[in-house]
């Protein structure tokens, strides 16, 4: 009998590849809870993701789907991207309640897994463990990353973001049906993943490309939008390219025109189309 899953998702991108893994081991998801985007919190923009048979539940209360879930005997519950799920919901499904966090646990830890691609980590990674009290404190069933991208942009952390969250699924969720516990994480070596502050949404010349393009991706696919200063006003970017063979004797801009700027950084120069995020 397939496994019945309770996903609690609120990013388009991170159900999909929970729903395509579910699909391919064979796995039913009964339910999908999500919240209704508010403000800058989002919320699954497209719930006809799921197959018809899910049900789903659009509430700014997780609560609510404790009987739903009671009904549809759930057996695991898989959270990502999505807010705290109280602990007497986590306790519903027969096998628990299992967190899929976009770093390296114990690195990381908090709401803000895209700072690690932010603070230009050399590889991109996920780690799936047994949600807990504590934020992201619980054992390890797995972990998978890839290699930052040098020339990096937002679709290419998407896609490594993705195969590495795929691949913890497929080796991660076997133990937490077999019931396995896990390794338990070195709480020593944990760091925190704290929201963007709005200085930190205004990139900085004085980095090395690389970096530069690690901020532009992870704000992006936070979808918050990335601004730099030109001409002693702050505009909006829409996308970086790394212009090889050049440099520039001081981080800054080189020229500017109202849709696209010259600025060199660190260790080389760059291009920048002006003009806000299409989210």
């Amino acid at each position: 009998m397939p496994t019945r899953l309770v996903v609690f998702s609120l990013v388009d991108w991170s159900f999909a590849v929970v729903r395509d893994w579910a699909a391919s081991a064979g796995h039913d998801i009964a339910l999908l809870v999500t919240r209704p985007a508010k403000g800058t919190a989002p919320g699954l923009q497209d719930t006809s993701q799921a197959s018809p048979e899910t049900v789903v539940m659009v509430s700014p209360n997780v609560r609510v789907c404790e009987a739903t879930m009671s009904e549809l005997e759930v057996d695991l519950a898989v959270v990502f991207t999505f807010l705290r799920v109280p602990e007497s919901v986590a306790n519903i499904p027969r096998h628990g309640c299992i967190n899929l966090h976009p770093s390296l646990l114990p690195a990381y830890r908090g709401a803000n897994g895209l700072r690690s691609l932010y603070e230009g980590e050399p590889r991109i990674g996920a780690t799936l463990h047994y949600l807990t009290p504590e934020f992201d404190a619980g054992a390890i069933l797995a972990q998978s990353s890839l290699a930052t991208p040098e020339d990096v942009e937002p679709l290419s952390a998407l896609a490594a973001l993705q195969e590495a969250s795929r691949d913890c699924l497929v080796a991660g969720v076997p133990r937490a049906l077999a019931g396995e516990p896990g390794e338990e994480q070195d709480a020593s070596e944990a760091t925190g993943a704290p929201k963007f502050s709005e200085d930190e949404t205004v990139l900085s010349y004085a980095v090395s490309t690389h970096l530069f393009q690690c901020r532009f991706s992870a704000l992006t696919l936070a979808g918050i939008q990335p601004m730099v200063m030109v001409d002693d006003e702050p505009q909006p970017v829409r996308a970086v390219k790394r212009l090889s063979g050049l440099s520039a004797p001081s981080p800054g801009v080189v020229s500017s025109t109202s849709r696209r700027a010259i600025v060199a950084a660190a260790d080389g120069v760059l291009e920048l189309e002006l003009g806000k995020q299409p989210f």
